[in-house]
């Protein structure tokens, strides 16, 4: 009888112990062709993998393919899944609703694939919605694993407006409803989601993460701010990199002293570098996308980060300058007046390039002071991950699944 009772207390404690198992289906998630992509999903799995066992089921439609779908499975840091789809090559309703099959099955054949060398999970977590809650949706019906959602994209703010559709708007509320929860990285998101009727009780407001990396780079005490630094995907709809060209070539002509650091890449990246070209401007340079070390390096050679977006939700970027001791010029936009305040920068209105001008000028001439390490610690506080890890610990409990 004894052994019995020590035998089943063994397996009590082994159990009590063993991680629950959590899948992420994201919408976006760093591959092989933009190793940036959504990269914040992945640091909220790398956040929480202390605790869970976190696998990653992503499903992305390329143009090139051999085949109709292709799987590959990546165990670098986050067990990762991913199953390509030959994406259609014209684009009418007749394609799309062709490329909305196709990703339905490849997220059930990625899931069989999944489940052939894993048990099922004890938690779904959606990351974007609405196509990636469809499996996690109609297994509800039929099985008891309960699923979360993170909404990032900007679309539900009112400055964005790219959440449009009957039918998509109906089927994401009932999505939502169903759900044991959902969370966003800012009040502004939050409040955009309620106001389209997407809401649940479990609502709670979790950060993006900072790597690591960001904290360990080097502060200085900034006396004068002569050196600013934009990091972007460089698409001009949202980040309104030509209001910052406008600006900065502008001060350049009146004799400002100051450098413009532009990092990144994307769709209107040629069009900052004809502009800049075409102005032969001199003080503004270039970089193209980085990473890592040579990133970090670059909020450490700077004095602030720029911002002059039209929309955003709750820029990585922000929380990176934030990380490393650096300051914030920013629209008053989004989620950003959440991250910017006096103490760790300065607010503009969207796309006012007298008032980004005159706040840039002031800049120059001494007329703000910020303490990089009280920056620093704040960042330490908020989004690091294991701040992170405890708030999704309690999500997940406030929803009953573990």
């Amino acid at each position: 009888m004894l052994i019995m009772q020590i035998f089943s207390t063994f397996n009590s404690a082994m159990s009590a112990n063993k991680k629950k198992t959590v899948l992420f289906l994201p919408a976006w998630y760093p591959d092989v062709n933009n190793n940036m992509l959504g990269i914040f999903v992945k640091r909220h799995a790398l956040a929480i993998k202390e605790t869970y066992e976190v696998s990653v089921l992503y499903v992305c439609g390329v143009k090139h393919l051999d085949g109709l779908l292709k799987f590959s499975g990546d165990t670098e840091e986050i067990k990762t899944f991913t199953v390509y789809y030959k994406k259609p090559k014209t684009k009418n309703r007749i394609s799309y609703a062709y490329e909305g099959l196709l990703y339905v099955l490849a997220t059930f054949y990625g899931y069989y694939r999944y489940l052939k060398i894993n048990k099922r999970p004890d938690v779904f977590h959606v990351h974007v919605l609405t196509r990636t809650a469809i499996l996690p949706f109609l297994i509800s019906f039929v099985g008891k694993t309960p699923y979360y959602i993170t909404e990032h994209w900007s679309r539900y703010l009112p400055q964005d407006g790219r959440y449009k559709g009957a039918l998509r708007k109906w089927f994401t509320r009932l999505v939502v409803r169903r759900s044991s929860g959902m969370s966003t990285v800012s009040l502004a998101m939050k409040k955009a989601l309620q106001q389209h009727h997407l809401d649940v009780p479990n609502f709670p407001i979790i950060s993006n993460v900072v790597d690591d990396l960001f904290y360990q780079a080097s502060l200085k005490d900034r006396k004068r701010f002569f050196n600013f630094l934009h990091v972007s995907c460089f698409d001009d709809q949202s980040k309104n990199i030509s209001g910052i060209l406008n600006v900065f070539s502008a001060l350049e002509e009146l004799g400002c002293q100051f450098s413009l650091t532009m990092v990144g890449d994307g769709i209107d990246f040629q069009m900052a570098k004809a502009f800049i070209r075409s102005k032969k401007i001199k003080n503004i340079v270039l970089t193209g996308a980085l990473a890592g070390e040579r990133l970090v390096h670059e909020y450490e050679k700077a004095d602030m980060l720029v911002m002059f977006s039209h929309f955003e939700n709750q820029p990585c970027v922000i929380l990176e300058a934030k990380a490393c001791g650096l300051p914030v010029l920013a629209t008053h936009v989004g989620g950003i007046p959440e991250l910017v305040n006096e103490k760790y920068g300065v607010l503009v209105e969207v796309g006012n390039e007298d008032q980004l001008a005159m706040e840039v000028r002031n800049i120059l001439n001494g007329k703000y002071h910020f303490n990089p390490t009280a920056i620093r610690e704040y960042a330490i506080a908020n989004y690091s991950r294991d701040t992170v890890a405890e708030q999704f610990k309690s999500f997940y409990e406030a929803g009953g699944a573990v």
